[in-house]
């Protein structure tokens, strides 16, 4: 079975064909000299050849006289390899691994699945012309027409308030979506100075003077030294299997890593960058990593103590390189969670080498062909299974050497997807996709952002202590949507469970973790129908009036269906929407599955979640198709939620904030009747009547407008003292004056007889376009105000304004040094 260095042998002119009459085997030669040889037998007995064509066509005729109709199921179910692995609703999922060899029997035995699931679906296609077989069903069926649905984010947020710096209004902090519970971003202030992420560059500078103090470039190497191809490596030209002189990264671009989040905690700050090069080891030339993104995330400490003033770099105390692609982060207090996935290439390492349209399985018949596959695939699994095991533990710092006796309790057993109707009997798995398995490797890696580094020569040097805990989520999720309390992180991802109708039922798994003694430990799992939208279409709450459970309310839309009506497509059942609340178990339960215990429905038929938020006992949820119900649901009892009241008025609202117990903030698009966008809404919900909310106060940017607020809640700032709302807001016209991109100040105090535009902040000067040299890094869409002075920034620029008056105070173009003639220039990156 394998060849030279344990590696599976090259078969790549031989086949093993089974014949339908018994089980014997011969083996075809497709070389090259074989089809010479058989082409000077058929010119010497021509005869024998057109005897040969008249057998193959007479064979041929009866074969399609007497294959099974398109509409005859196939008993694939008997075609499955028998199982063992938990399905992913199962507590034994929780349980770990002893040993990291018994994650390599489950990993294998994941393999021998997926290989069964594949080899079945292209059986279908090419056997049975069922095409539909392998066909990727979205969300909700095939969206077309008028009922195109995109997925948007929308958010909710508790603003964070920094300390006060002088005499006015001070408003900094990050729009978290929890008290306590720091999220990561680009933008980061202590209300002294300003932190940005800049590309592969930390720019600071002064909050209230706009001087830049400091700029550091992050390292290009890892943490292990090893660093970007060079020119003598030919990187511009290397593939994954071209052996190299030295390990290096491939970088497809020019530039390092790209900083993606930052975390600020009293005089440390944690820089956590994606650097998605592919990595070429010279000793692994002959076949690529299995875990996508190696040291993919980067994670370096700097020291605040002290801040330069000279434009040089911060103090790098430690450094941590974590496997696979940034997710989110959080911190609370001193102790950091960040998250990252992976994905599993089965293809390459499995799947490519049983493909029914591989050479190597031409001419063969169902059987023949089946049984080749098993042959072919069986050696790489158990190679499959080994190296990526090995990936695993050495992403969790251990040792590779000792499989047998090094631990992976951190590590979640490897399950399938939901089963048939969630039956812990089945042995059916879900027969259109392979996706049940081995899609993806969610990490959680904890550290302490205070940790002290005590040797001095290795400042810099030194490597970040942190743990990890792992799960193979068996989602068709490329990310995943992930929120955090103080004391639970839930990670999310859409999966599907089948009946016994072979109909697929959308469904989202949730894996919870503790987070306890700055770690983050396998809790729960659990499941609900339908899809989430983002974060904020989770919750987590404690009720002491109720019990000292813990539980997650989400709120999901299960799509439209679609299916075949008199051979033609369409929609059979509308989407639906619902407030899903389960109970997670305790320490006295013996159990680690999430139980539902109510759900709130009836909520826009037809229509899809725009926005959702929980605040303590009442939920609010907006959905649209061409109006905006704006739904409030009494969730004081866990079990037994439900709805209180409908307002029905045109548009949607993406982002709901609360104001006051009374007062919703809502920002989105306004649209009339028939569900027409007309431009960017900003609105006042009143919900004092919990049973009859009202709006009253709406502001209509008219034409082509929008807000990155709508989608990312950071960039949304409401100041609850002056009643200002700051917005980021692009606009674009056809009409001369009709273009703008920058910022917004509105008046939006409810008392008044209508909100108001206070005054713009334009980030865009054509002018200036022609004569600076813009760097390919541009600033995320921020505001953050001290003393009652607004600090915009946006693209390549930071401007400061007064809030009373709107005179500009300051202005500072990060790209005002870089040189046209020497370095490489980019168009303005914006709108």
């Amino acid at each position: 079975m394998e060849g030279g260095g344990g590696q599976p042998m090259d078969r790549s002119n031989s086949i093993v064909i089974v014949s339908s009459d018994d089980a014997s085997e011969s083996t075809v030669d497709h070389s090259p000299r074989s089809y010479f040889k058989s082409w000077i037998i058929y010119k010497k007995k021509p005869i024998i050849a057109i005897a040969t064509i008249v057998i193959v066509a007479v064979v041929t005729v009866s074969v399609l006289l007497t294959r099974r109709p398109d509409n005859e199921p196939s008993n694939i179910s008997s075609l499955y390899a028998k199982h063992d692995l938990p399905y992913f609703t199962n507590e034994s999922i929780l349980n770990g691994y002893g040993v990291c060899a018994d994650l390599q029997s489950d990993l294998e035995k994941a393999a021998r699945f997926l290989v069964d699931v594949r080899i079945d679906r292209d059986i279908q296609m090419r056997f049975y012309e069922r095409w539909d077989y392998n066909m990727w069903i979205p969300r909700g069926g095939f969206p077309f027409g008028d009922d195109i649905m995109v997925m948007e984010e929308s958010v909710e947020d508790t603003a964070s308030k920094g300390a006060p710096t002088g005499g006015g209004e001070d408003s900094f902090g990050t729009n978290n979506q929890v008290n306590g519970v720091d999220e990561a971003d680009l933008i980061k202030s202590d209300g002294i100075v300003v932190y940005a992420a800049y590309g592969d560059q930390i720019v600071i500078w002064d909050a209230a003077t706009g001087i830049e103090l400091s700029r550091t470039v992050l390292p290009t190497e890892d943490e292990n030294g090893v660093g970007i191809c060079s020119d003598d490596d030919d990187a511009s030209t290397n593939t994954r299997l071209k052996k190299k002189s030295s390990p290096c990264y491939t970088s497809y671009w020019s530039g390092g890593a790209t900083i993606s989040s930052l975390l600020l905690h009293d005089k440390r700050l944690v820089v956590i960058a994606s650097a998605p090069f592919e990595f070429n080891e010279n000793s692994r030339d002959d076949h690529e990593q299995i875990l996508d993104n190696y040291h993919g995330t980067r994670v370096f400490t700097y020291d605040l103590t002290t801040i330069p003033s000279d434009k040089s770099a911060l103090t790098l105390l430690g450094r941590k390189d974590l496997q696979g692609y940034y997710q989110t982060a959080r911190s609370i207090d001193n102790q950091a969670h960040i998250v990252t996935k992976s994905n599993v290439r089965t293809w390459q390492s499995l799947e490519q080498h049983i493909n029914v349209w591989n050479s190597r399985y031409d001419r063969m018949k169902e059987n023949q062909y089946r049984q080749a596959a098993y042959e072919f695939i069986l050696p790489y699994i158990s190679v499959f299974a080994k190296q990526l095991t090995e990936e695993i533990v050495y992403a969790h710092g251990k040792d590779i050497s000792e499989i047998e006796v090094t631990e992976c309790s951190q590590i979640a057993r490897v399950a399938l997807m939901l089963n048939l109707d969630n039956k812990d009997n089945s042995t059916r798995p879900l027969s259109f996709t392979t996706e049940g398995v081995l899609n993806g490797y969610v990490q959680v890696h904890s550290f302490d952002i205070q940790e002290s580094f005590q040797d001095v020569n290795e400042v810099g040097n030194s490597i970040v202590s942190t743990s990890h805990s792992g799960v193979f989520l068996p989602t068709a999720s490329y990310t995943h949507t992930i929120y955090s309390s103080a004391t639970k992180l839930i990670v999310s991802g859409n999966a599907y469970s089948e009946n016994d109708n072979n109909e697929w039922q959308e469904r989202t798994v949730l894996f919870a973790f503790d987070l306890i003694g700055g770690k983050a430990v396998a809790h729960s799992v659990g499941e609900v129908p339908g899809s989430v939208l983002n974060q904020f279409s989770m919750d987590h709450m404690k009720y002491d009036n109720f019990d000292d459970s813990d539980y997650i309310r989400v709120a999901t839309t299960t799509w439209a269906q679609f299916g075949l009506v008199d051979d033609v497509w369409t929609q059979i059942e509308d989407s639906t929407n619902q407030v899903t609340v389960l109970k997670l178990p305790n320490a006295e339960s013996n159990s680690t599955l999430m139980e539902v215990i109510g759900v709130a429905s009836g909520m826009g038929l037809g229509e899809r979640i725009y926005s959702a938020r929980f605040i303590d006992e009442k939920g609010y949820v907006v959905t649209f198709r061409t109006i905006d119900p704006f739904y409030t649901l009494n969730l004081t009892d866990p079990s037994n939620p439900y709805v209180v009241g409908e307002l029905k008025i045109p548009g949607f609202s993406n982002y709901l904030h609360p104001v006051n117990d009374d007062l919703i903030l809502a920002l989105g698009q306004d649209a009339n009747d028939n569900g027409v966008i007309l431009g960017l809404q900003i609105a006042m919900f009143n919900v004092s009547n919990f049973t009859h909310p009202t709006q009253i106060q709406k502001y209509v940017e008219t034409g082509y407008s929008s807000s990155d607020a709508q989608y990312e809640h950071k960039a949304f700032r409401y100041l609850p003292e002056s009643k200002l709302l700051i917005l980021p807001l692009y606009i674009y016209s056809h009409n001369a004056g009709g273009y703008f991109d920058g910022f917004v100040v509105y008046d939006v105090d409810e008392s008044k007889t209508a909100f108001s535009k206070k005054f713009e902040i334009s980030h865009r000067n054509k002018d200036e376009d022609k004569t600076t040299c813009w760097d390919s890094a541009y600033l995320p869409s921020r505001s953050l105000v001290f003393d009652s002075k607004v600090t915009t920034t946006k693209q390549h620029t930071v401007l400061s304004h007064d809030l009373s008056s709107g005179s500009k105070q300051w202005a500072l173009n990060l790209d005002s040094e870089r040189d046209m003639n020497s370095d490489k220039c980019w168009f303005w990156i914006g709108g």
